[in-house]
């Protein structure tokens, strides 16, 4: 893999070679860690391999696998928040996620109802959210959650 992650950037027929090669021998063993944690160039590889039919199964694990280690490593470098929330804010919006009511979180945290109101006013305002839902969406977006 670290062959065709090399010449990819000079060759990418070369690259497809090497990943060929790589696939084929990490096949029989259903090698994944190896293969995909070597960064998001080995997902946009893998996106634009043509697989022989017996590699397709194996291919389409890798890529699924790829997948959910690239999307948060984006996610997270793309939407810094301006105004980031405190700790305590985060704890908050990790308990609105929950099926709690807001005194039960007050109670849960020992502060007043009062208390976990502006916080969570604080975090709507940081999240750029109206509701509980789209705190807590926007909240997965910048991997608070």
């Amino acid at each position: 893999m670290l062959w065709a992650l090399s010449e990819l950037g000079r060759d990418v027929d070369g690259a497809t070679v090497h990943l060929s090669a790589a696939l084929h021998e990490g096949r029989p063993e259903r090698l994944v860690r190896s293969i995909v944690h070597l960064g998001p160039d080995v997902h946009h590889l893998l996106k634009s391999y043509a697989p022989d039919p017996d590699e397709d199964a194996y291919l389409d694990h890798l890529l699924a696998v790829a997948s959910r280690i690239v999307a948060p490593v984006r996610t997270r470098a793309a939407s810094a928040l301006i105004d980031p929330l405190s700790e305590r804010e985060v704890t908050v919006l990790r308990y609105l996620c929950s099926h709690l009511t807001n005194q039960e979180i007050a109670a849960a945290l020992y502060i007043s109802l009062n208390t976990l109101k502006s916080h969570v006013r604080t975090v709507y305002r940081k999240l750029g959210a109206t509701s509980r839902a789209e705190a807590v969406d926007a909240g997965r977006q910048h991997g608070l959650v």
